[in-house]
């Protein structure tokens, strides 16, 4: 359910905030009917804060998906939850992509990356900027099940959930009076722009997913109480930057306090989701189907929401339709498409790509591409 909101949060912060405020979306002739939702800022110009709500539920369930896994099974795992889902969307953004007025050949080629998951776009939609980020823990975390460490998940975490802690210590304290602006840059340089794959930006959030569920099923100990509160202390910090930053690139009032409340009580309510979960699920166990639901369109209403969302609400604002119906309108819309695609479409295309896994490992090995230890024993 919190991934939901997250996602549903998200979904406002582009539809009543950013479209009236990004540059880049002032090329659509759509964008100036979006400036009806002014008097919203307050409410949503701080909806981004849902990225790292997910960062955070990510490392939580990877956690939980990693152990007992064997490579292969949890590489066929990852691949059937973020590829059957991103073909499915990107392929349905590009007719929008189109009617927008962007190129065939922009179009084609930011399909192609979006596909690849390339980590510097262009992409179909701004939101795949997190897919690239997403691979890279993916990543780390299967060579630690390849290579039978899967027992350093704690140390890994803490080693990438620190170096982003005090990236994040550095990029405030080289904001204090009397250090160079330059120095500044540079830590922004390494930690925003090249960190970001490194996951230094974003680790912290990561780690933090990752103690929690080793807190929750591994048992407490110190040293996991006191890296995941360093964890989230070094999560508030990106928080708060980010408000600044996000601020001074749309030109308004920051308002950090407001994300990092926001920030506070998602993180609170994941802990109590977590420490009273038998009791939540007897309460809520009638609607476990609802909030599956729920969970499972999260991922595509993320990825289709601004393309979607922005063609059909701007286009029943330019239609003289009310703009609270218009916004209701077009989050309503998304979700029900969103639902198909979750649904119906993934469904299919999961298979697919399944079957396609399947052929691929039965193709034998070339013997000089294996081990020395197997072709040894081959001969």
């Amino acid at each position: 359910m919190l991934r939901f909101f997250a996602a549903a949060f998200v979904a406002l912060y582009h539809l009543a905030f950013y479209n009236r405020v990004g540059p880049e979306m002032q090329a659509n002739p759509l964008m100036a009917h979006f400036n009806v939702y002014e008097g919203l800022t307050p409410f949503f110009n701080t909806g981004w804060i849902g990225v790292q709500i997910f960062f955070v539920i990510s490392g939580f369930v990877i956690a939980y998906t990693a152990f007992g896994r064997t490579p292969g099974a949890f590489l066929e795992s990852r691949v059937a939850r973020l590829v059957p889902g991103v073909a499915v969307c990107a392929t349905a953004i590009v007719p929008v992509m189109l009617l927008s007025g962007d190129g065939l050949g922009e179009t084609i080629r930011a399909y192609l990356m979006s596909l690849a998951f390339w980590p510097t776009g262009p992409w179909v939609t701004e939101t795949f900027w997190t897919l690239p980020i997403e691979v890279i823990f993916y990543a780390t975390i299967f060579m630690l099940i390849r290579f039978r460490r899967i027992d350093k998940l704690e140390w890994l975490a803490i080693g990438i959930g620190s170096a982003s802690a005090l990236g994040w210590v550095a990029y405030w304290v080289t904001m204090a009076p009397g250090v160079p602006g330059v120095l500044h840059q540079l830590v922004s340089l390494g930690l925003i722009r090249v960190g970001r794959f490194l996951l230094l930006e974003h680790g912290c959030f990561f780690a933090l997913g990752v103690l929690m569920w080793l807190i929750a099923v591994r048992g407490v100990t110190r040293l996991r109480v006191v890296m995941a509160t360093l964890m989230f202390a070094a999560g508030t910090l990106q928080v708060v930057a980010e408000a600044y930053r996000a601020a001074a690139w749309a030109n308004y009032e920051a308002a950090p306090l407001t994300a990092a409340a926001i920030w506070v009580v998602a993180m609170g309510a994941l802990i109590v989701s977590i420490a009273a979960n038998g009791p939540i699920n007897r309460v809520l166990g009638a609607h476990a189907r609802t909030i599956r639901t729920l969970g499972l369109i999260t991922f595509p209403l993320y990825l289709l929401h601004q393309p979607f969302g922005t063609l059909i609400t701007g286009t029943l604002l330019a239609s003289g339709v009310a703009p609270g119906m218009a916004l209701v309108a077009g989050l309503v819309a998304v979700m029900l498409l969103s639902y198909l695609v979750a649904e119906h479409t993934e469904p299919l295309a999961r298979r697919g790509v399944m079957r396609g896994m399947t052929a691929l490992a039965a193709v034998p090995i070339p013997a000089i591409f294996q081990p020395a230890r197997t072709r040894t024993a081959l001969r």
